[in-house]
């Protein structure tokens, strides 16, 4: 048997002389997977009953049945557990570099108990410089990053400074060319013949840059007016002019805008610009389709322009050139002017922003139509022959070198809030099974086809910069959206995911999967990437129609309010701040504090301040918004409704629970008079509701109110929105209550997915989501998975919040719960003091968070040892939460059983027993139910005080 320390041994000893193996720290390491690892060495080695035993130990879920196997059998548990040996916590999950990492850093601790003083010193010496380094690194890649930043930011001003010299001297010289022709034609127009007059004209174009431009213009109308001319019908050609190997390689069919703006004249004359894309492409008897102005060569139409500009003699780079951008789209429901207008808008954007000249990839111009279509008849040949692949097109090296020449992606996201029937086509994940019957499909086209997804895979993987544009029905429109119809803009974010892509071929679905595995993060990172750059532009175009109303009725317009919420809901609430104070304070001067603008205007900022944590400011706001709607328009009014709903979740957070009680019992009662019990603002008043029991301890009460709305939310709203990830969330929370932590992991994984995805990393909401896994796992055992969770949270909240705010010092002092659980005593209390002084200062000494914050510390000091310190401060814990909170309260049974604890280890048996003894036991499985922790907590210590008395287990 292995040594126990004298501390740990006085810890266990019981009366009757047996070892309390319930707080064996050995058994907290034990799982089903280390026991079935182990168990037939023991078995063989101790001559123990194999079979019947090895189904016990099998079946075993907990120390305590380990416990009962033990006497069942008369088995010596100290002896099974030296043999079993030091178990490391496992989970099916592990990969098999996890398992070499563990077994590694088991080697290397059992190396630093065998080494000597003078190799621990050098060790010690060596380890303190590695941290060092690891400490500087960091700040001198961030040195050399600002370095290199200042050299480019300065390298492009010299440049532009040098650009705009260059401008000013070329417009000097040009207009002093200017001024001696008209010298010339004024003196010698007699003399002067038309032909001599029309050289004349052509050489002032060369030397004026607008005229340049119109030449480019001028040549582009007239490449395309000889593709008209040199059409042939179909079947004329027998192979493209051209074989691949001499084809103008595919990363170098860009078009330009001017070939862009050509392209539009053209199809304009011909009424084509509402047309379809396929029906652009080759549709029967559309004597202009793409189809039909490149069946003279069988290539591309960039291919034939490019070819026929170099029997004109002409030069075409300021019309095709090498692809810096991909344009990614579905042609089902896309029309061709609302194509080009939207990659127009969105490359003068661009250039506008840089100076650099954008040349766009687009299939339908890049790619040979014709080929594709299979206008040249591949099949007639051999599978595999060159006769075959000479009229196929080479799809791989075409989007290879595409994708291997442009450095941006354009995403095609209209139309944005249109719905349409779903095709009848597989999804691109196999496991997804068939889509629905009747499916309305709604939102971006492109976010629903494989090949799109394929596309943003490949320019996620390079690094490409992604950027959503949309047509201008959805540019122009976005103003009466975020008016009128601002529920619709999280609908449209939520309903994005690339999972339920649909896939036209399905013998393209390996190769594309393929090349979705090996993006980091999946088909989820496509969503995600999606999704991020989708709420910027929301973001953007706000800002930019909030700019075009006249700033002396900004403030008080509908706009300006729905973009602080819309602000507000994608996380950046420093910036929604200001936004809707300067609402509130322009309504209160324009309209008066009763007008219900005004109202409204309370509403939203102290929503907000709240959010934010500042609790006596938006209380101040939501009360008298709360007042004067109760006597304008009454307590049954929607508006005032949802002003004691806002009200009844600051009293929540506050603690003041007896009172947001009342409220919230108010509203869900006139709503399911008013509404049913099936509407959706019913549904939020009964998960409200279910969270204040919850917090209550009253967790068997909660419970169905929360699973109740969390179905209805996922019947009646999309997958993924943020109503229904937070329904998940609060059932996944009273589950992880319960104990039941593998049905809580279920739904917390589910909804930070969702959330990942749609909110983004830092949204508040993520947050709470990657602090609630790191909490559950982190009681699953699994620490190290559990730490990366909690520092990544912790990081978020101090980027957006800062570091005193009350939601960053709950993630701070949940780190230094992980850390102590880990042993790292000295860091937890570290992280454990600066949570509670901040509480302290911030909150008050008896608010509920602070006295969590005190038991925390008192705990950690009661595992190192320093129980005349832990005492007083849990002791204060207890105190405040006995004035705070009702008797069978969660939080104060639980400091409760902490302080019985302490007194027990300090052999204060009498005054721990008065703590912990059959009353309050009686009250708390009332109150809480048997498999509650603070339950568990207060077993446990009934469980050695029995031992110190002398009564056994």
């Amino acid at each position: 048997m292995s040594p126990v320390s004298p501390a740990e041994a006085d810890r266990r000893l019981c009366a009757n002389g047996k070892i309390d193996y319930l707080t064996d720290p050995r058994l907290a390491k034990l799982t089903f997977a280390s026991i079935k690892k182990h168990v037939e060495a023991t078995c063989a080695s101790r001559g123990l009953p194999s079979v019947q035993l090895k189904r016990k130990l099998l079946g075993c879920a907990t120390k305590f049945a380990i416990v009962a196997i033990a006497d069942e059998y008369n088995v010596e548990l100290d002896t099974l557990l030296d043999e079993l040996g030091p178990i490391k916590t496992f989970t099916p999950g592990f990969k098999k570099g996890d398992v070499e990492r563990v077994a590694a850093k088991a080697a290397e601790e059992h190396k630093k108990k065998l080494e000597s003083d003078e190799q621990k010193t050098t060790r010690l010496a060596r380890e303190k410089l590695e941290h060092e380094a690891s400490v500087q690194r960091p700040v001198l890649a961030d040195q050399a990053a600002a370095g290199i930043a200042q050299f480019k930011q300065e390298q492009a001003a010299g440049f532009k400074s040098e650009y705009e010299k260059y401008k000013q001297k070329h417009a000097v010289e040009r207009a002093e060319r200017a001024e001696r022709g008209r010298f010339v034609r004024d003196r010698f127009a007699d003399e002067i013949s038309p032909s001599d007059a029309s050289d004349d004209a052509n050489i002032s174009i060369l030397g004026n840059a607008a005229l340049a431009d119109d030449a480019a213009d001028s040549l582009a109308d007239a490449l395309l007016d000889a593709l008209v001319a040199a059409r042939v019908p179909k079947g004329t050609l027998d192979v493209p002019v051209r074989p691949h190997a001499r084809r103008l390689p595919s990363g170098r069919r860009g078009i330009s805008r001017k070939m862009l703006r050509a392209i539009r004249r053209f199809f304009r004359a011909r009424g084509a610009l509402g047309m379809l894309m396929g029906d652009v492409c080759k549709k029967e008897g559309f004597v202009w389709s793409v189809c039909a102005l490149t069946r003279s060569t069988g290539l591309s139409l960039v291919e034939t322009l490019v070819l026929t500009a170099e029997a004109r003699g002409e030069v075409a780079d300021a019309l095709i050139g090498l692809a810096t951008t991909f344009f990614s789209y579905s042609w089902d429901g896309t029309k061709l002017g609302d194509m080009l207008d939207a990659i127009e808008r969105r490359l003068a954007e661009l250039e506008a922003s840089d100076g650099v000249t954008r040349y766009v990839w687009i299939d339908i111009f890049a790619a040979s139509q014709t080929l594709l279509a299979g206008e040249f008849d591949a099949d007639r040949y051999l599978r595999g022959s060159e006769e075959r692949k000479a009229r196929k097109e080479d799809t791989d090296h075409v989007f290879a070198e595409a994708m291997a020449a442009i450095s941006e992606l354009l995403l095609y996201c209209s139309p944005l809030t249109a719905e349409w029937p779903a095709p009848n086509q597989p999804f691109l994940l196999p496991e997804r099974g068939a889509p629905p019957a009747g499916w309305l499909r709604r939102g971006p086209g492109a976010m629903t086809r494989a090949w799109c997804m394929f596309e943003v895979v490949k320019a996620l993987a390079k690094g490409a910069t992604l950027h959503v544009v949309l047509a201008p029905a959805d540019v122009d429109g976005f103003e009466e959206l975020l008016t009128r119809r601002f529920d619709e803009i999280a609908g449209i974010v939520a309903g994005i995911d690339a999972a339920d892509a649909q896939i036209t071929k399905i013998e393209d679905r390996d190769y594309i999967l393929a090349e979705v595995a090996l993006l980091k993060g999946g088909i989820g990172a496509v969503t995600a990437t999606v999704c991020a750059s989708l709420r910027e532009w929301l973001a953007a175009e706000g800002r930019a129609a909030l700019a075009r109303i006249p700033s002396e009725k900004r403030a008080t317009s509908t706009l300006q309010t729905q973009l602080g919420r819309l602000l507000q809901n994608l996380g950046k609430h420093l910036e929604a701040a200001p936004m809707l104070r300067e609402a509130l304070e322009a309504r209160r001067a324009t309209l008066g504090n009763r007008h219900p603008d005004t109202l409204v205007s309370m509403n939203n900022l102290g929503r907000l301040l709240h959010i934010m944590g500042k609790l006596d400011e938006a209380g101040a706001l939501l009360r008298e918004a709360l007042r004067i709607r109760r006597a304008t328009l009454g307590d049954e009014h929607r508006d005032t409704l949802d002003s004691v709903t806002n009200l009844g979740m600051l009293l929540k957070d506050q603690g003041k629970l007896p009172e947001a009680e009342v409220l919230w019992k108010e509203v869900l009662e006139v709503r399911r008079a008013q509404l049913g019990d099936r509407h959706t603002d019913t549904f939020k008043s009964i998960n409200n509701l279910g969270l204040l029991l919850q917090k209550q301890g009253k967790l068997d009460e909660a419970e169905p109110l929360l699973r109740s709305a969390l179905e209805a939310r996922r019947a009646t709203l999309p997958y993924r929105h943020p109503d229904m990830l937070a329904s998940m969330n609060n059932l996944g929370r009273l589950l992880y209550d319960q104990g039941r932590l593998d049905e809580a992991g279920v739904l917390y994984r589910e909804a930070l997915e969702a959330q990942r995805a749609t909110l983004g990393d830092q949204h508040p909401s993520t947050l709470v989501s990657i602090s609630n896994l790191g909490l559950l796992l982190q009681a699953q055992g699994q620490l190290d998975e559990a730490a990366l969770l909690h520092r990544e949270a912790l990081e978020g909240r101090v980027a957006t919040l800062g570091d005193r705010h009350p939601h960053t010092l709950t993630f701070i002092n949940n780190l230094g719960l992980l850390l102590q659980d880990q042993g790292k005593l000295d860091e937890a209390e570290l992280l454990l003091r600066e949570a509670l002084e901040a509480r302290r200062e911030i909150l008050g000494d008896r608010d509920a968070n602070t006295l969590i914050s005190i038991s925390n510390l008192a705990r950690l000091l009661q595992d190192k040892g320093q129980l005349d310190e832990a005492d007083p401060l849990m002791s204060e814990a207890f105190d405040g939460c006995a004035a705070t909170l009702a008797e069978g309260h969660r939080t104060r049974l639980r400091s409760q059983a902490w302080l019985a604890d302490v007194r027990r280890a300090q052999g204060r048996i009498e005054s721990a027993r008065a703590l912990v003894d059959a009353r309050v036991l009686s009250t708390a499985r009332a109150a809480l139910g048997p498999n509650v922790e603070s339950m568990l907590m207060l077993e446990a210590v009934d469980a050695r005080l029995r031992c110190a008395e002398g009564g056994g287990l």
